[in-house]
């Protein structure tokens, strides 16, 4: 019996304190010291395999990656929408007129302000998704809405003074602006407003745009990440080492057993 017992206990993993008792021959395995070792060691193992140290990407670094990517979106949509809604309807009249309904210097400053801010941010979101462009189809999708459709005709944007780039981005002329807002013609002025804030105009498109990219869900932004994500971990030995040990191992477990036959006076 005693052979046999011995002969389970030279087969367990080495956690633990285990010693020959002088007084009586036998071994003492201390089970609460092995669960800790075990514990301790794993987590060590899975700490240094995860920390990120400019090698390659890990489960863990990935993942604080794509949550660190859909706050900046999330941000980038709210911002983009709240920057273009100051430009949207009776709101760009605000900006435009002073409270005697007079177009000023400091009101037209203060509209070109506004449609400059908002020309930047739409610029910024545009770079967000570009840069993330491959982290799941709902970023490819809305980056795709964006670049591929003008806020406005040719003809309407060079009279506000606004161009776009090749890469789907905004440019715009504030003099060409400035010098078309300070206009007398009640007509140009009209038409002008209507560009820039009126039903279908460039802050109303881009109000639009970012409705759409609110309206997408985690896993299409970052579906591709999850995927990676999970194929990391399961590729990683020490991943799978530490899942096999951490908590009540069954190896454990067997000591438990071994240790409570062994500390077992008959």
């Amino acid at each position: 019996m005693v052979n046999g017992i011995n002969s389970i206990f030279s087969s367990l993993p080495t956690f633990g304190v285990a010693s020959k008792n002088q007084s009586n021959g036998i071994f003492d395995f201390d089970y609460n010291a092995a669960v800790k070792e075990a514990t301790q060691k794993s987590q060590d193992l899975l700490n240094s395999l995860l920390k990120p140290s400019g090698a390659p990407v890990t489960a863990k670094s990935l993942k604080q990656e794509s949550a660190a990517f859909l706050t900046a979106y999330t941000a980038s949509m709210k911002t983009l929408d709240q920057s273009a809604d100051k430009l949207r309807g009776g709101n760009l009249n605000k900006l435009l007129f002073d409270k005697d309904g007079a177009v000023t210097d400091a009101t037209v400053k203060n509209t070109v302000d506004a449609v400059k801010d908002t020309v930047s941010k739409y610029n910024s979101t545009l770079k967000l998704l570009n840069d993330n462009a491959d982290r799941g189809p709902g970023v490819m999708k809305q980056l795709a809405r964006m670049a591929a459709s003008d806020p406005a005709s040719e003809y309407s944007m060079n009279k506000i003074g606004m161009s776009v780039n090749k890469d789907g981005t905004l440019e715009l002329d504030e003099a060409r602006l400035t010098a078309a807002l300070k206009s007398d013609d009640p007509t140009m002025r009209k038409e002008l407003t209507d560009i820039i804030g009126g039903h279908n105009g460039v802050a109303d498109r881009i109000h639009v745009h970012t409705i759409y990219g609110s309206t997408m869900s985690s896993r299409q932004l970052i579906g591709n990440d999850i995927y990676k994500e999970q194929d990391l971990k399961n590729e990683n030995p020490y991943y799978q080492l530490y899942q096999s040990i951490k908590g009540k191992a069954y190896a454990l477990n067997d000591m438990a057993y071994a240790g409570l036959l062994l500390n077992t006076k008959v």
